[in-house]
């Protein structure tokens, strides 16, 4: 009964953890616009160069993601 327990414990917290984080819906948004927005100014741009520049912000948004994303998941705590 208590591995049962200890069981259903575990999940309920990685449920709440990983499905239930409005911060992290909005943050998700948040990337999706700047994404947009990038991907309007390369479309808008006429010299390779500034299609360059906005691929080197990408890449340079795209890491910082990474990095928020495995912050926020080594926080997370599923089992107490």
């Amino acid at each position: 009964m208590a591995l049962l327990l200890a069981v259903l414990s575990a999940a309920s917290r990685a449920y709440r953890a990983g499905y239930t984080l409005p911060d992290e819906f909005e943050s998700y948004e948040e990337y999706c616009d700047r994404l947009r927005e990038y991907k309007v100014v390369f479309e808008s741009a006429a010299a390779d160069e500034d299609k360059f520049r906005q691929l080197e912000n990408l890449e340079a948004e795209a890491a910082l993601e990474l990095r928020r994303f495995i912050k926020m998941k080594m926080r997370a705590t599923f089992i107490f």
